[in-house]
């Protein structure tokens, strides 16, 4: 597949104020500079154009002993960083309105059942699982239990660009 058909997000082609809305579904943590989506998300909304997140946030008030979950969290979802609570940066590159709603409450019990499969299938498949889904497993294992102590939320974002 040629590159070419492949944007960055943090890039586009996309001409300046042509987009009412911008939605990033658990997209945002793999931008390597949460900024530059930021500034992008900015630049192609028209006025009044609204930006959506929805996406687990590191609440940055994690225990110590949370540290090493979060990395195996990370590495198992193939993510450099969470979006750190992003209210500051948001204002920063002009968006106002900005709404912060945890809603991990709702996605908790697909949380649950993803802990409860991983290790169904850590203890059943005894090793028989390649190298990357174990990864995969054992971030789910770590998921559940950053949910549970704060550490990351899993939140609803909305701000708007002012204007009209």
């Amino acid at each position: 597949v040629s590159q070419s058909r492949y944007k960055d997000y943090a890039n586009t082609t996309i001409a300046n104020e042509t987009v009412d809305i911008v939605y990033a579904i658990e997209s945002i943590c793999h931008a390597i500079d949460k900024d530059e989506f930021y500034a992008e998300a900015f630049r192609i909304l028209k006025p009044g154009g609204k930006l959506f997140i929805i996406d687990y946030v590191d609440t940055e008030s994690r225990k110590e002993s949370d540290a090493g979950l979060m990395e195996v969290f990370k590495s198992g979802w193939v993510v450099n960083s969470y979006i750190v609570m992003p209210t500051e940066k948001l204002q920063k590159h002009g968006f106002g309105n900005v709404k912060i709603s945890s809603i991990t409450d709702k996605v908790m019990p697909g949380i649950v059942h993803s802990y409860n499969t991983a290790i169904h299938k850590i203890n059943t498949l005894n090793g028989a699982i390649t190298p990357v889904m174990h990864k995969h497993l054992v971030a789910c294992v770590a998921l559940k239990k950053l949910s549970e102590s704060g550490a990351i939320d899993y939140c609803f974002i909305s701000c708007q660009k002012p204007g009209a």
